[in-house]
């Protein structure tokens, strides 16, 4: 696959770290900005 399904364009710089639930609903992100961000997989919204 050379193109992303979806690219979110979440941090200023790399994400360090992604898990995801064992639903799939939620992801929840880290990066080198400092922030964790909790995401709704299905809709793409920021929870957290």
């Amino acid at each position: 696959m050379s193109t992303p399904l979806v690219k979110m364009l979440t941090h200023r710089g790399p994400v360090q770290a992604l898990a995801v639930d064992l639903t799939g609903h939620y992801m929840a992100t880290s990066g080198l900005d400092g922030q964790l961000k909790v995401w709704d997989v299905r809709t793409y919204k920021l929870l957290q």
